[in-house]
């Protein structure tokens, strides 16, 4: 119950750093919250259904990923748009899930917006009505990247929260898409300073790749936020996907 397939911030205009050693870092992300504020998720029920309601704070482009309707769970999912901020950047979204009341399965809900995502997976096995803290909410990413002749490497910090990380993505080569990051290319590395500050970065062999004829289809970073409390959450778990690629 505790994996979710998901991505991904906009990034902005980047700029250059350097850093002792002369090498040119490019700024994609100052230090700041993700895209995505989850408001409050709330739960009713009946004596034949039960109704999810999450209120999230997200960037205007947001739609809904998650099929309207799940036969096999019995489930319909919808996203509508509650209000529209001053700046036209970020809304409010209600994502709506409706199921029965004997399903031990509630669908996850998941948001894409240009290069990031947001996965939920709500609990079915809970007491209580409403959530309105959420751990993931306190996450803070820095991202940057320098491109060395030959490679590319990403580095990402997250302070905030404790959350688990790590890398996937996909690659091309001949003609034929394959999953996974294979080691001859990608070599990823974490570091953690402390339970709420840790390093994630990944280097990439262009060379390499370019030799065997290997192009990148795709590259996300992926954090996962464990919203367990002492009693069951209504929200289980949240995951979080930016492209990098």
């Amino acid at each position: 119950m505790k994996g979710l397939p998901f991505v991904l911030l906009i990034l902005n205009f980047p700029f250059s750093i350097s850093t002792d050693l002369g090498e040119q870092w490019v700024l994609l992300k100052k230090s700041g919250y993700t895209g995505y504020q989850i408001i409050s998720v709330r739960k009713i029920k009946d004596d034949d259904n039960q109704i999810y309601t999450t209120r999230i704070r997200a960037p205007i482009s947001t739609a809904l990923e998650t099929p309207g309707y799940m036969e096999r769970l019995n489930a319909f999912v919808d996203l509508k748009q509650v209000s529209v901020e001053e700046n036209l950047q970020y809304a409010i979204y209600e994502a709506k899930i409706s199921t029965s009341i004997n399903s031990f399965l509630i669908p996850p809900i998941r948001l894409r917006s240009e290069s990031e995502s947001l996965g939920l997976l709500l609990g079915r096995f809970t007491d209580e009505d409403e959530q309105v803290d959420f751990k993931f909410n306190r996450c803070q990413m820095h991202v940057k990247r320098k491109d060395p002749t030959g490679s590319t490497t990403f580095e990402l910090s997250v302070r905030g929260c404790i959350c688990k990380s790590y890398f996937t993505g996909s690659v091309e080569q001949g003609g034929k898409k394959t999953p996974g990051l294979s080691p001859l290319y990608f070599f990823p590395s974490y570091a953690r300073r402390s339970d709420q500050d840790q390093v994630s970065s990944i280097f990439i062999d262009r060379t390499a790749l370019e030799k065997d004829g290997v192009k990148i289809d795709s590259l996300k970073f992926v954090m996962t936020v464990d919203e367990g409390h002492v009693s069951a959450p209504l929200l289980d778990l949240s995951e979080y996907e930016l492209d990098l690629i």
